[in-house]
Parts: C-alpha cells; sequence; structure tokens
C-alpha cells in the first residue's frame, strides 16, 4: 500500500505506515505507487531527531505499530477466506436446490420388462404395479386373489369396498328369473363371473336382481363390476371373510353361477358353506372385478405391440380373444395367420365338454376341408346343414369369449398342431402329434373332434393322450375345444 505521507511501499492490507507510523486510510489502500514516484520538495537541513523511540500521532512505539500492521495484514486474509468460504456454501446450496428440482441424479432406477431403466420408484397396486391379497385395487376395492400370472380374464380380483351401494350393509335381491334357465351363465370356475353375469343381464328381463346390480355399478372409475361365480366367492370367503378384512354379513351371498331354472348358488359367510338356493330368495350382494390382463414387474410396462391388441405373436402367447396361440403360419394367410385356442374352462367348468359330431348317416357339404384354414367353413357348413342341436360344431359356432363370436371346430390338421402344443411338441411343420411327452394342464386325454368329416357315417377325431388321429361314427361323444384364426392382412 502507498502511503500518502511519506511515499512509503507498504505490505498489502497494512493500516499504518511501516516507515513513518502515519494512519493510512481505507480509501488509501486501494491507491498504488506511481509507476513514477512524484519528486519530494527539498526539506530544510535540520537534524531529526534518532528513531529509535519514535512516536505516532497515536503515541504508539514502533512494536506496537508493527504488530498492528502484522495483524492488520492477516485479518485481511481472513477476511478473505470467509469470504470464500461464504461463496462455496452459497454455491452448494444452489447446486443442492437444482438437484432437488431435478432429482433424477439420486432417484433409485428400477428395471422393467422392457429392459430399460426408469427413474422412478415401484408403482402400487392401485396404479397399475404388483399386487397382493389385501391391496387396493385400480377400482378402489380390495384384491382377493392373486392367479400368479396373467390368464385370459386377468390375474387379479378385487372386492368393492364395503361401501360400494353409500352405506356400510351390502343390498339384499333375489336372483332372479325364477323358472329360467339362463344359458351362458354355468360357469362355476375362477374366471367366468363375468361372463356368467353378462349372460344374466342378456338374458333375465327381472329388475333389481343380483347380477344387474352388480353389473350397473361404477365406483372407482370402473364400470366393469360383476357377481362373482361360484369359485371366485369362495376366495371371497376365504382370504377376506376368515382374515376379518371387508366388513362381510354372516348370512348367504349369491354367486353368478346357474344350477337350472329354479335354483342358483350362494354361500353362507358364517361357516362358508355352499348350497344351491331357489332363485326368487333374497340374498346378499358384493360386486367384484377382474385386471391384469398384461404382466407386470416393479412398474407396468404396457407393449403397444402385443400379441393381444394386434401386434406379433409367439406360440404360448394370449392372443386377442383371450385363447392361447398355438399355431403361427409364418406370414398372413387367406384365413390368417393364427389359431388360438380357447382356455380350459370356456365352458364354465374345468371339465372339457363332450358331445356327438351329429347328424349321422347325412353327408355335410362343405365339411370335407381337412387342411389347416378349413375348420371355420367346415363349422359353418355343419351349423347350415345338420338340424340336430346340441352337436360339436355347433357348440364352438355358438361361444362368445374375450370379445369375440368368431370361434369355430378345428379341422383335422388344425387339431392336429394343437395336439402337438397340448403335448408340449413343435408346431408349425407338417409333422404329426407323436405319442410322446406329456399332457398340458388343462387338456383331456381323451378323443377330441375335428369339424373335418369323412363319410356320412364318420368324421375325424384325435386323442391327445396317444395323437393318433382316425375316423370314428360321428353318434360317439367326443371333447369340443373352439379355436379362432386372426391376423389377416
Amino acid at each position: 500500500m502507498y502511503c500518502p505521507s511519506c511515499g512509503t511501499l507498504n505490505d498489502a492490507g497494512s493500516l499504518f505506515c511501516q516507515q513513518c507510523g502515519n494512519p493510512i486510510s481505507l480509501a488509501e489502500t486501494i491507491v498504488e505507487k506511481p509507476l513514477y514516484a512524484q519528486p519530494q520538495q527539498a526539506q530544510p537541513n535540520v537534524a531529526r531527531p534518532a528513531r529509535t523511540q519514535r512516536s505516532t500521532k497515536a503515541g504508539l512505539n514502533a512494536e506496537t505499530i508493527s504488530s498492528r500492521a502484522f495483524f492488520s495484514r492477516h485479518k485481511v486474509s481472513l477476511t478473505i477466506a470467509v469470504v470464500a468460504i461464504f461463496l462455496v456454501a452459497v454455491l452448494s446450496q444452489i447446486l443442492k436446490s437444482e438437484n432437488n428440482d431435478n432429482p433424477s441424479s439420486s432417484v433409485e432406477t428400477v428395471q422393467t420388462s422392457s429392459g430399460f431403466t426408469n427413474p422412478s420408484t415401484p408403482v402400487s397396486c392401485a396404479i397399475g404395479g404388483v399386487c397382493a391379497v389385501g391391496d387396493i385395487g385400480p377400482g378402489g376395492g380390495i384384491v382377493f386373489y392373486d392367479a400368479g400370472s396373467p390368464q385370459s380374464w386377468g390375474r387379479y380380483m378385487e372386492a368393492a369396498p364395503n361401501t360400494w351401494n353409500g352405506s356400510d350393509g351390502d343390498p339384499l335381491a333375489e336372483w332372479g328369473c325364477s323358472s329360467t334357465s339362463i344359458s351362458g351363465a354355468k360357469g362355476t370356475a375362477i374366471g367366468t363371473g363375468a361372463v356368467n353375469t353378462a349372460a344374466i343381464v342378456a338374458g333375465c328381463p327381472d329388475l333389481g336382481i343380483a347380477a344387474k346390480l352388480a353389473d350397473a355399478l361404477t365406483i372407482g372409475s370402473r364400470s366393469d363390476w360383476f357377481l362373482p361365480s361360484k369359485d371366485e366367492l369362495t376366495l371371497m370367503y376365504t382370504n377376506l371373510y376368515q382374515a376379518g378384512v371387508g366388513g362381510f354379513a354372516t348370512d348367504a351371498y349369491w354367486s353368478s353361477s346357474d344350477v337350472d331354472a329354479d335354483f342358483a348358488w350362494h354361500q353362507y359367510f358364517r361357516n362358508g358353506n355352499q348350497f344351491y338356493g331357489s332363485k326368487d330368495n333374497y340374498g346378499y350382494i358384493w360386486p367384484v372385478r377382474a385386471f391384469g390382463l398384461t404382466s407386470t414387474t416393479t412398474t407396468t410396462v404396457v407393449v403397444s405391440g402385443s400379441c393381444a391388441i394386434g401386434g406379433i405373436c409367439r406360440i404360448g402367447d394370449i392372443g386377442p380373444g383371450g385363447g392361447i396361440v398355438f399355431y403361427d403360419a409364418g406370414s398372413p394367410q387367406s384365413w390368417g395367420r393364427y389359431l388360438e385356442a380357447v382356455p380350459n374352462g370356456w365352458n364354465g367348468s374345468s371339465e372339457e365338454p363332450v358331445a356327438e359330431w351329429g347328424c349321422y348317416i347325412t353327408s355335410i357339404s362343405g365339411a370335407k376341408g381337412t387342411a389347416i384354414g378349413t375348420g371355420a367353413v367346415n363349422t359353418a357348413a355343419i351349423v347350415a346343414g345338420c338340424a340336430e342341436s346340441g352337436v360339436a360344431a355347433k357348440l364352438a359356432d355358438a361361444l362368445i369369449f374375450g370379445g369375440k363370436s368368431d370361434w369355430f371346430l378345428p379341422s383335422r390338421d388344425e387339431l392336429n398342431e394343437l395336439c402337438k402344443y397340448a403335448k408340449n411338441q413343435t408346431t408349425g411343420d407338417t409333422a404329426a402329434c407323436a405319442d410322446a411327452d406329456s399332457l398340458r394342464v388343462g387338456f383331456a386325454g381323451g378323443g377330441y373332434w375335428s369339424s373335418s368329416e369323412s363319410s356320412a357315417n364318420d368324421a375325424w377325431y384325435q386323442a391327445l393322450d396317444g395323437g393318433a388321429q382316425v375316423y370314428d361314427d360321428k353318434r360317439n361323444r367326443g371333447y369340443v375345444r373352439p379355436v379362432r384364426a386372426f391376423g389377416r392382412i
């Protein structure tokens, strides 16, 4: 620092001149000595006192002045350090604030079914994540069943919350349509409640009945509620009522499973017993819904091109009709590209239905096709040309499943491909179904009818346990498994 009194250049930060002891003001500390010092005026040649004990205006000795200069220099250095620390702290806070606004740097990444990682936390059951019994589902209900993997009807089931009808108590209603058998409402298995309910709503004109109350429900932004089937109702009793969850009554709850014209299945929740009761009796109602048609991992990833909604299919995939894809032609044909078989339980029972081929000693024109792609034509010809009811082709043709009504009885070669799938053999080639390997769950070991007629008296069928194809008397009873084609250009 330049001292204006004596012209001495002092150390940076000095508050007193080291030469003359005069103070250097704050304004003067920023003044540098000129590159060329101004010449000083000549001073009179007078003797000056010795400076060993020179004093200053403040009466400070040289030692004190030197000490102050030392501490003054370090005080400035300390001030600079404090300012630096303050600036670092401010910068750190700014960076922290930016990280809070954009948390991708600290959020845990999770693995999705597509193989990519997304910066998100695992989603809950209610918005599409993995569910457990007791969770709140997407419809606001209580999850009471998990099939473990997606089925044709979904994976999970949830029961409506106990205030679904606007009060804590469940409403009472008749099953309805006493003395009337409801076709299509015979299902008792898990996954058949929705089909039963739709059949009752369509086939019973009575108002205010159990199935219609369930079907009319809209809650949690969902309108796909239904009256549970017999086996679905048992799951509610076991997984909710016995666990003390839900607020159920202890009396009888209706299922959607029709027994005959006069009776339907219900269940007493005080002891779990199931009986069939008169349809004009009153029972409690508790709607349920199914969900989870696509698989989920930590987060729900819906693949826009999945088989079920028109994408590429693989053998074993769930098709657009909720069936199991068992054949791929490799490219679109005139009849389509893929074949799917309706899943076990399609008729409301775990047992495959049996029926005659029908129209013995009558040749059905147009039902001679045996190749892949001819089953639908065969079936249409049988339905049009055979007056008998309840025959195999008519059971397949009448099916509405997964929102599809174009199911048919497979041709001989189509049935052979289904046999290979059922026995875990390679499909899509010309090989015959081999007498080897065990059957997948859901298939019977006996003979299944094809839609391919052999003669006026016989038609082709195939025994899935052995794999052999033979023609047999049309009056014999064989298993029926409808299929459908899809994937046309």
